[in-house]
C-alpha cells in the first residue's frame, strides 16, 4: 500500500476519533448540567423549567447513547490502524449516498463501490478523489467505513 494513502486514511480516523470523544464529552457536560440545575433556567417558572431540563436531559441522552455507539466503533479499528492492517477493495463508484450538504454544496462523499468480481457493495466515507462510474482501488476501515483512494508512489 502506498504510503500517502495510509497516512491519509490514519489522519481522517484519528480527527473522527477526536472529535467523538470531544463530543461525548460535551454531551455528558449538558447532562450534568441540565440535571444539576435547580434554580431554573433562565428566570422560567419552575415547572416549565423542570419540563424543558427532563426534555433536555432525555435528548441529550438519546444522543449521548449514539455518540458512544459511534466511539466504540471507531475503538474496534483502532487496532487496525495501528497495526497498519486495512481492508481492500477494488471496485467501480455505482452512485453516491450524499451527494448535497444543507448550503447546496455538491459533496460526493459517500460513494456506493460495487465490488469489480462480485456483486457486493459498500457505502464508504471518502472525502475526495472519486466519480461516478470510476474504478478505483480503496483501502478503508472495516468498522467505521473510513476510506481512500488508493495513491500510488
Amino acid at each position: 500500500m502506498a504510503n500517502k494513502s495510509i497516512k491519509g486514511l490514519k489522519m481522517q480516523y484519528f480527527i473522527f476519533l477526536v472529535f467523538s470523544i470531544v463530543f461525548n464529552m460535551i454531551m455528558i457536560t449538558v447532562i450534568v448540567l441540565l440535571a444539576m440545575n435547580r434554580d431554573g433556567l433562565f428566570g422560567m417558572e419552575q415547572n416549565v423549567s423542570s419540563i424543558i431540563s427532563y426534555v433536555g436531559i432525555g435528548i441529550s441522552a438519546l444522543a449521548e447513547i449514539y455518540l458512544v455507539y459511534r466511539c466504540i466503533i471507531c475503538f474496534k479499528d483502532l487496532n487496525s490502524v495501528r497495526n497498519n492492517t486495512f481492508e481492500e477493495i477494488t471496485g467501480t463508484v455505482i452512485r453516491y449516498a450524499k451527494n448535497e450538504s444543507e448550503t447546496g454544496q455538491q459533496l460526493n462523499d459517500h460513494p456506493i463501490i460495487k465490488e469489480v468480481d462480485s456483486e457486493k457493495t459498500i457505502k464508504l466515507f471518502v472525502s475526495k478523489g472519486t466519480r461516478i462510474q470510476g474504478t478505483y482501488t480503496f483501502i478503508y476501515l472495516k468498522h467505521t467505513k473510513i476510506g481512500i483512494v488508493k495513491i500510488a508512489d
